[in-house]
């Protein structure tokens, strides 16, 4: 097991950094950056200007403490391709075995052929069917070509890129942190809201049962504030991120606008929720949910999902229950406040201390 890891969240606008160091039996966070990208560099999650990240990757390195060199990188959403696949239950979960078994399955549903693909695939457990007793299988993967560029530039700069993780399995990662056995009855709904697009995704028994993405993101709220004030989108953003123009009177057509668009992205959630609950839920399990990403840092937004929804939302502050390598550098308050932007950073670290996760569950910070 690596002494440390950073985990990469890769945007279009920003990258999130999250880096963790193992102590003998405690995990510290022992640097957390979050930085734009410059214009042009990335889109829809593709690598398309690599010098200028290099150059921002480069400076990054040179303004933040990290510790080591082991990098894991998320995957985009829009790149990833993530499918559940039944296979019968008599089958050999050994993965040499399962792997020749799900292949001819794979292959029917992607375009790419396998050689081509970075993927990993794992079992969520046995379920009767109208096969009999089968295994869904969780297969994600993405195009060798759209990680390669990325390894090569993280290589050049004297990073060693130990793993490329999808952002949604890392995120789910975290909820080894959020949940207890007597929440097991619980489904967990996960929302990250991030600039341009919205993921849902379910959780059942503790895996993964059905996820969806969204063309809708926390830009629009943000594009519609610029516009009405005259101000930047950057400025716009701080004043989401620092009043609930939800909750103030003096302002009405603003708060309408803003109002109005929330409530477009709620519709759009409340849609997948109803066909998960029709077509997917094995039923009877009480909703709550985990907000992060951008949105989640939009003052007030929490309040309002829950209650549209109809069901508990909290924010994913699994990062503030570690404990800061140099609390003097990196305060706990810190860690508190950023958590929910950095969370898929944060699980994309955990891809090396999983097994440490038993461990750290329960260990919340109480406020």
């Amino acid at each position: 097991m690596r002494s440390s890891v950073i985990g990469l969240d890769l945007g279009d606008h920003f990258i999130k950094a999250v880096e963790l160091v193992k102590k003998g039996k405690k995990l510290l966070v022992s640097e957390v950056a979050h930085f734009p990208v410059p214009k042009g560099a990335i889109a829809n999650g593709l690598l398309v200007n690599p010098e200028v990240f290099k150059r921002a990757i480069s400076q990054v390195l040179e303004a933040y403490v990290f510790q080591g060199k082991n990098v894991v990188m998320g995957v985009p959403g829009e790149q990833t391709i993530i499918k559940i696949i039944q296979v019968p239950a008599n089958i050999s979960q050994k993965k040499p075995v399962m792997f020749e078994f799900i292949r001819d399955d794979i292959q029917s549903e992607l375009s790419t052929p396998v050689e081509k693909l970075y993927f990993d695939f794992q079992v969520l457990g046995t379920r009767m069917s109208e096969k009999g007793n089968v295994y869904d299988v969780l297969f994600a993967a993405v195009k060798k070509e759209h990680v390669d560029p990325y390894i090569e530039v993280f290589k050049s700069l004297g990073l060693n890129v130990i793993a490329a993780d999808a952002e949604l399995l890392a995120e789910a990662r975290t909820l080894y942190l959020l949940t207890n056995e007597e929440d097991l009855e619980l489904t967990y709904v996960l929302l990250n809201i991030s600039s341009k697009t919205t993921t849902i995704s379910f959780f059942e028994n503790g895996t993964l049962a059905y996820t969806r993405l969204i063309d809708m993101g926390a830009s629009m709220f943000v594009r519609q504030v610029s516009e009405f004030k005259g101000i930047s989108e950057r400025e716009a953003e701080y004043l989401l991120n620092q009043r609930n123009i939800l909750e103030e009177e003096e302002n009405q057509q603003l708060k309408n606008i803003i109002a109005g668009a929330m409530k477009s992205l709620i519709r759009e959630i409340h849609r997948v929720i109803a066909y998960y609950q029709s077509n997917i839920s094995s039923g009877g399990g009480k909703f709550t949910g985990i907000i992060s990403g951008g949105g989640a840092l939009l003052k007030g937004f929490d309040t309002l999902l829950s209650e549209e929804l109809g069901f508990p939302i909290t924010k994913n502050r699994t990062l503030s229950y570690l404990e800061p390598m140099d609390a003097e550098r990196l305060h706990s308050d810190v860690l508190y406040e950023i958590s929910p932007l950095v969370s898929t950073a944060f699980g994309l670290a955990l891809w090396e201390y999983v097994d440490m996760l038993p461990s750290l569950a329960g260990g919340g910070d109480s406020r």
